[in-house]
């Protein structure tokens, strides 16, 4: 991959995006797993947000890739940053109407609560 060629993984595009954030608004699950585990920094790597504020994980809930949202947050994401509008990633999830990224992050939501 890339990161072996000494690529990156830090690099931002034109609105602060790291390749994290492109792999969960893609679906590339397994770019997701491959940036966190070379990554010295997990958790800031998971919470990094774009100049609009979106995480990664507002990425992947945006765009309905529940596999990469459920990765993103066993992994560590945040669930309750919010972006300039104010919305979090399940908020997002909700105004597009995308239930099964609503489902996993209730449940987690739940499980946190339970713990």
């Amino acid at each position: 991959m890339l990161l072996e060629k000494g690529a990156n993984p830090r690099t931002k595009g034109n609105n602060g995006e790291t390749a994290l954030h492109f792999a969960a608004s893609n679906g590339h699950l397994h770019v997701i797993k491959e940036l966190l585990q070379n990554s010295d920094n997990v958790t800031m790597l998971l919470n990094e947000a774009d100049e609009d504020g979106n995480t990664a994980l507002m990425y992947a809930a945006h765009a309905n890739h529940p596999l990469c949202v459920n990765e993103l947050l066993k992994s560590g994401a945040d669930i309750t940053l919010q972006n300039v509008n104010l919305d979090t990633a399940y908020s997002i999830a909700v105004l597009r109407k995308n239930k099964q990224v609503q489902m996993i992050m209730e449940r987690f939501i739940i499980n946190q609560l339970m713990t």
